[in-house]
């Protein structure tokens, strides 16, 4: 019983005498894991030195930058992993949303203006859509972009919610989106032909507000100068 105790305490001993087993990548994901960044990054780093192309640790670098606030390096890293990767999806749409969100750190990667970083982050939103054509969040991400763009083009949001209309789950949901790009669009027609497919409290919402754009539009016509009062 003595042996078989010391033999189990060897056994639990032994990666911490001998150092953790695996490639160095394994060990550096081990060492992220438990939030030893730094170490995790030498052996992540010298596993890149061995095999530059190999994805996991390229992967967990980003990871640990992001982790440490650096969105810089996240972004290149995670650019790196699409060049190694270019037909994951994941990896696509990830890389949209860290552009995105960091417009900031993107411009610096790419040395373009922040402006210019939606421009960035919807190639990516297009490829990753193209590249997994029936995952609904990817095409509804795209779809929410054309929306964040200065000034927004609408007429490219309803293209592409009208896309995510097969692909949704919840079509009430994704209604009311085409019904709020064509309000602001200012083409309320097709605003009400959406909404006559949704329910609920929000399409109840923009059904008041399509009653309250089309009084004032027809108040703006019957002031207009040359025409009848």
């Amino acid at each position: 019983m003595r042996f078989l105790a010391a033999a189990a305490l060897f056994m639990v001993a032994w990666p911490c005498l001998w150092g953790e087993g695996g490639t160095g990548a394994e060990r550096g994901i081990a060492l992220s894991r438990r939030g030893e960044w730094t170490a995790a990054r030498e052996a992540l780093l010298g596993a890149l030195r061995e095999d530059p192309r190999d994805a996991s640790a390229v992967r967990e670098l980003a990871s640990i930058a992001r982790a440490m606030g650096d969105m810089t390096n996240c972004i290149r890293y995670w650019e790196r992993l699409v060049e190694l990767r270019p037909e994951d999806a994941a990896a696509r749409f990830e890389l949209a949303n860290l552009y995105f969100l960091f417009r900031d750190a993107a411009a610096k990667v790419r040395g373009v203006r922040v402006s210019s970083v939606v421009g960035l982050a919807q190639a990516e939103y297009r490829m990753a859509r193209r590249l997994a054509p029936d995952e609904y969040h990817y095409a509804a991400a795209l779809a929410e972009s054309y929306v964040a763009l200065e000034p927004p083009d609408w007429d490219r949001a309803e293209e592409a919610w009208r896309y995510c209309l097969p692909l949704a789950n919840d079509r009430t949901a994704v209604y009311c989106k085409l019904a709020r790009v064509c309000i602001e669009a200012g083409a309320l027609d097709r605003a009400e032909d959406y909404l006559r497919n949704a329910g609920g409290i929000r399409a109840a919402e923009l059904r008041a507000e399509l009653a309250k754009r089309r009084e004032a539009s027809a108040a703006s016509v019957g002031v207009a100068p040359g025409r009848d009062s």
